[in-house]
């Protein structure tokens, strides 16, 4: 007995329903509806030879930020068989990963496109409320490290696909920045999250892991991982790409202070952290990346529980996960969002 859709009472609950299965390789992006919001959703992966290019490093600058989050990851993972490609979705052979395929040079063509001659700080646009600037887009680069507002912004448009599917209430997605004053503030955890959570069934909270428990550090951070709510089975789902035992207590404080939160919890006894296995990272940039891969396949399943009243499957064990790609696509659907804004932004001045 799995967690399924109940359409009596709008709501997610325990039953047995036919299971969506997980794609083998994925990006998590192309698995999404993404028609309800740009006109060319990009299409799945199916596993082929790659062309070499896939495997290549970004030759991006590395900020000085960058340079010291990795040498932290450096000296915490020392231990782990990491390589620095930019691709994680290959078995460490000849095979990599692709769909439409983005190569180095077609990732870098969206990107110029996107940024055209801006500076770094330079606003780009704003969707829903959030403003989108040109250092953003910088991060998203392979080989770079994705900041918050960067998975703020895959959040939010996740979370318009949970709209369109009048799922908004029911799941939430979190911003970065406010589960960090969550984790970090001595502040009391329940005036720092919106009220609109007690209705919610999931709730999505990345964290971003820090050896010190700072909140004013910039949210600099030194890994990203994924924790998911279930306010149905009183669980605290953990993906993390960089998995290491014993598991950082930095989970368990969340859970901590999610029960302090209540946020429509059934009990008062404590949440479960529960530890899923999901793919490794096999460099130290993907972690932000693997958030939003592994962010939309639950998306998808969320989504598909009401649609097609399936089971939803929180394993992510079985799924090869392709960062490479997924950053490409990444870039592809800012790309047509941002068109689309700018789009709507004349019809109203012809208005």
């Amino acid at each position: 007995m799995g967690i399924v859709y109940d359409p009596d009472a709008d709501t997610f609950g325990f039953g047995t329903g036919h299971v969506l299965p997980h794609p083998q390789h994925a990006t998590g992006l192309a698995e999404l509806p993404w028609g309800s919001l740009v006109a060319s959703p990009p299409s799945p992966l199916s596993p082929s030879v790659g062309d070499g290019e896939t495997n290549s490093a970004a030759t991006t600058t590395k900020s000085k930020r960058k340079r010291k989050q990795q040498s932290k990851r450096k000296a915490k993972t020392k231990a782990k068989p990491l390589t620095t490609e930019g691709n994680s979705g290959d078995s460490g052979g000849s095979e990599s990963v692709v769909g439409k395929s983005y190569t180095q040079f077609t990732i870098k063509q969206i990107y110029s496109q996107i940024v055209g001659s801006t500076k770094a700080s330079d606003k780009l646009f704003s969707y829903r409320t959030l403003p989108v600037y040109r250092e953003d887009i910088d991060y998203i680069l392979p080989g770079e490290w994705l900041n918050d507002s960067d998975i703020s912004l895959a959040y939010e448009m996740m979370s318009a696909l949970l709209q369109h599917h009048g799922m908004d209430k029911l799941v939430q997605m979190v911003w970065p920045s406010v589960v960090h004053l969550l984790m970090y503030s001595p502040m009391d955890p329940k005036d720092l999250l919106p009220p609109e959570l007690d209705q919610a069934e999931v709730v999505f909270l990345p964290i971003n892991v820090l050896e010190e428990d700072d909140a004013d550090d910039d949210n600099d951070g030194d890994h990203w991982a994924l924790t998911v709510l279930s306010v149905v089975d009183h669980v605290l789902y953990v993906y993390d790409s960089m998995s290491e035992e014993p598991l950082p207590p930095a989970f368990g404080q969340m859970a901590q202070k999610l029960l302090r939160c209540n946020l429509g919890l059934r009990t008062s006894k404590p949440l479960k952290v529960e530890v899923m296995k999901c793919d490794q990272q096999h460099n130290f940039d993907d972690c932000g990346i693997h958030v939003i891969i592994n962010s939309a396949l639950i998306v998808r399943q969320l989504i598909a529980a009401k649609t097609d009243d399936t089971e939803v499957d929180m394993d992510l064990g079985a799924v090869k996960a392709d960062s490479f790609q997924a950053r490409g696509q990444f870039l592809a659907l800012i790309k047509q969002l941002q068109d689309q804004l700018e789009a709507s932004a004349s019809e109203e001045e012809d208005k």
